[in-house]
């Protein structure tokens, strides 16, 4: 082999080097441009999520005043449920005494009937019973 043979042999050695060097450069480059690009798109998903951040607490916080809203309501209904079961067990005791006094009333009546020498109470005349309740005539 001669020099000539051989410097071109260098010089195509150098060229193919020179090639790969700058084939490994530009795809370095590459690499770098997508990871600068990954990171530009993470950031604006970071600020995306930022900014939604804000409406996120915002509606955590309606949500969380509706349930005291809903809890405040509740507790009323339940105290006003809670009073109308009193005032039923009221109305119902009166009711009873209501009907004791009706009977003592009915049970006065038929002892003055029993006891009033005018008043039959066989069933033969019943023209002078004197119960309003019992008697349309009386009404």
């Amino acid at each position: 082999m001669d020099t000539s043979t051989i410097i071109w042999i260098v010089v195509a050695i150098v060229v193919v080097l020179a090639i790969a060097a700058l084939a490994a450069a530009a795809s370095k480059k590459g690499k770098e441009r997508k990871l600068d690009t990954d990171r530009s798109k993470a950031a604006e998903i970071r600020d995306s999520a930022a900014e939604q951040e804000s409406t996120v607490r915002r509606q955590e916080a309606d949500a969380a005043e509706q349930d005291a809203r809903a809890r405040q309501v509740q507790a009323e209904a339940d105290e006003k449920a809670a009073a109308a079961e009193r005032l039923r067990v009221q109305a119902e005791e009166r009711q009873s005494y209501a009907s004791e006094s009706r009977s003592d009333h009915s049970e006065q009546l038929r002892e003055a009937d029993s006891r009033d020498p005018d008043v039959r109470t066989d069933g033969t005349d019943d023209s002078t019973h004197t119960d309003p309740q019992t008697d349309p005539r009386a009404r």
